[in-house]
């Protein structure tokens, strides 16, 4: 962490950890009243360690507190992308995230298939410095607003492949809107999802298929709020992994907002149902369902770590994230929709060549 030197007198620093400790004790004025001070990112005063100046006690009980703070503090700011300042701001958005150039297909998706269902909210992403500079133009292209962002650690019970990413997640309760639907860069809207910003309040999610006292946290309405992004900070260091978890976020999120009413304190409760329509995965479709227009969301879930969603080099194996099923016909047919999708994805001057895709159906379909 930076922080910035400034010489402060004691009359100073007590006006300043007023702010954040109104009942610190005044430091007598002296002959050595003035000193050299650290003021974090965050806004904390903290006495500079190799300083020559004896402290008092107040002085010992602020830097103690301080020190408290801050390693309590999550310091980080989401940084928007220059391209997406020029964007104008919704009230309400949706939004996904990606940590690297791997998964920004399935975010470039997501984005054209919400618009062409006609979405007039915001189409949000977060992603981190790991993504290329060129790539950042065609998401910032896409995507209304693009935000920079950092893992949110420590996490020592999230230990699935790619654990750091997923926390990115919680960044979502940081973002500037008043309510967001979230949802996992491998799914695809083929309806309009605005209504549910409507319709719901935090936390609203459908329940998990296959944990059927859990919601699947790859799709649901939250409230974003400072206070409670804090809150879910401090519950993930302290998280331990039910003995049956996967080593994901979801068991992590459902500790947090427990299915309503619930006596366990939580930072809020799962109070609304998504419909069977929203976030279905692609692995329970038959091919009558996938031709039905019944749904509104596909979610392409599952098969971390591995090569297997419909823009990677398995996208043609067997697998939780396209179908289980022995059907080359309903494998094709559900990467279609895909590839539908992402074909709607309308890149500028000199960026074309990012829209290539590893999977081999994308060139013989």
């Amino acid at each position: 962490m930076k922080y910035l030197l400034l010489a402060l007198d004691s009359l100073a620093l007590a006006s300043a950890a007023a702010v954040h400790h109104p009942d610190v004790v005044q430091e007598p004025r002296g002959e050595d009243r003035k000193a050299l001070f650290e003021v974090s990112a965050g806004g904390h005063v903290k006495p500079r360690r190799e300083r020559s100046v004896m402290r008092s006690e107040a002085h010992a009980e602020l830097a103690a507190r301080a020190e408290r703070d801050d390693s309590d503090m999550d310091h980080f700011q989401l940084r928007l992308l220059d391209d997406s300042q020029r964007k104008a701001t919704t009230k309400r958005a949706i939004v996904t995230h990606i940590c690297d150039s791997s998964w920004a297909p399935g975010a470039l998706a997501l984005a054209a298939s919400l618009k062409k269902a006609g979405s007039q909210m915001n189409l949000v992403l977060m992603t981190t410095s790991d993504i290329d500079s060129r790539y950042q133009r065609l998401l910032s292209h896409v995507f209304d607003k693009v935000f920079v962002e950092e893992p949110v650690r420590p996490h020592e019970s999230i230990v699935r492949d790619g654990a750091d990413c997923v926390t990115l997640q919680l960044r979502a309760w940081q973002l500037p809107y008043e309510k967001l639907l979230y949802m996992d860069a491998d799914m695809i809207a083929l309806k309009n999802h605005d209504a549910l910003l409507d319709q719901f309040d935090e936390l609203a999610a459908r329940r998990d298929a296959g944990i059927h006292s859990q919601f699947n946290g790859g799709m649901f309405v939250l409230e974003p709020s400072q206070d409670k992004f804090q809150q879910l900070r401090n519950r993930l260091k302290d998280f331990r992994l039910p003995a049956k978890g996967n080593g994901g976020i979801q068991a992590f999120l459902n500790s947090a907002f427990p299915e309503c009413p619930e006596a366990s304190p939580g930072v809020g409760c799962w109070m609304g149902q998504l419909g069977d329509e929203y976030n279905k995965f692609t692995r329970e479709l038959s091919e009558d369902q996938l031709a039905s227009g019944t749904y509104a969301s596909l979610h392409f879930s599952g098969d971390w770590g591995g090569q297997r969603k419909p823009w990677m080099a398995d996208c043609m194996v067997s697998s939780d994230s396209v179908t289980r099923r022995k059907d080359t016909g309903l494998q094709s047919k559900i990467l279609q929709v895909w590839l539908d999708a992402f074909r709607g994805v309308e890149a500028p001057e000199g960026l074309e060549d990012l829209l290539h895709i590893d999977c081999p159906a994308g060139d013989e379909m």
